[in-house]
């Protein structure tokens, strides 16, 4: 099993999904002047994105910004550094009341995301007799020794997000003002503590070889659209194609779905390797797979949020 972690980072802006506005129906193809104007409605759409993005930026950069001082303000008390708490406590109020006057919708706010990827080095048969071994185990009730096995049976990265819940951090902050204020420390101390453990991780777990599988189709549905495909060519879309099936062999081994999905992921595959056979081509053979694929991510990748430690 490997095991990465990136450093911890400022998130970026998460993407701003939005739709460009089509055209009246009043603007008929050619109509020189409906098209200018659809030009410029696209261009300040555009225009209207680039600033949402920035705002959403600075609104992070803001609450992360105050996270830190919450931070700074606690490593203060413990050097029993009152004024210095007190002006760090003053700068993360001031972020989170932007923050706040700037996006009230926004309950939680992203702060930080890290990574971890957990790589399982091995093939679809080693994965299969280690599942044999944990059932054996849990047969003979020995949950500590299945659990320890069961934690190496994963091949996916890890996203944790933290999140500020930013109306009640912003309160709680205000609340430990006046403790520092009154030369209380150690409540103080215990209140910063406390607020810290508000905030939220959010975890995603996205399985490693269902991506392969995507990256692979990437290049696939390039060579099976390909008119006279060299032999050379053939016999790499032929490789992708089966590479593809480990993949998803390997998934489905380490539970990453049902073997009723995965039965239906073979089926597609057989399917488009017989519509490039020898040579053939066409457009549209990886639709199936890549929607139902999609869907099996969808449902997979779930979340489960927790406090700050």
């Amino acid at each position: 099993m490997k095991k990465s972690h990136s450093l911890k980072k400022a998130i970026t802006p998460l993407a701003v999904a939005a739709a460009l506005i089509s055209a009246p129906a009043a603007f008929a193809a050619g109509d020189m002047a409906g098209q200018t104007a659809t030009a410029a409605r696209g261009a300040t759409e555009k225009q209207e994105r680039a600033e949402a993005r920035k705002n959403r930026a600075r609104i992070i950069a803001d609450a992360a910004a105050a996270v830190v001082e919450t931070r700074t303000a606690l490593a203060a008390l413990e050097k029993d550094d009152r004024d210095a708490a007190m002006k760090a406590l003053e700068r993360a109020i001031g972020k989170l009341e932007a923050v706040l006057a700037r996006a009230p919708e926004m309950a939680l706010t992203p702060v930080d995301v890290q990574t971890e990827i957990l790589d399982l080095y091995a093939d679809v048969a080693a994965v299969r007799a280690a599942r044999e071994k944990v059932r054996e185990l849990l047969d003979d009730g020995r949950l500590q020794e299945a659990r320890r096995l069961m934690s190496g049976l994963a091949s996916e990265i890890v996203i944790r997000v933290v999140n500020v819940p930013l109306a009640s951090y912003t309160a709680a902050v205000k609340a430990i003002v006046p403790l520092v204020d009154q030369g209380k420390t150690a409540e103080a101390k215990k209140a910063l503590e406390d607020v810290l453990r508000t905030l939220v991780v959010t975890e995603y777990a996205v399985p490693l070889p269902l991506l392969r599988v995507d990256e692979m189709m990437v290049r696939a549905k390039v060579l099976s659209e390909k008119e006279k495909r060299s032999e050379a060519e053939q016999k790499e879309l032929d490789g992708i194609l089966k590479a593809m099936r480990t993949e998803l062999e390997f998934a489905e081994a380490l539970g990453y779905g049902t073997k009723e999905e995965y039965a239906a992921f073979y089926k597609e595959i057989a399917s488009i390797e017989e519509k490039v056979a020898g040579g053939k081509f066409g457009k549209g053979y990886f639709e199936t797979l890549t929607d139902e694929l999609a869907k099996l991510r969808d449902r997979l990748t779930g979340s489960h949020k927790k406090g700050d430690k």
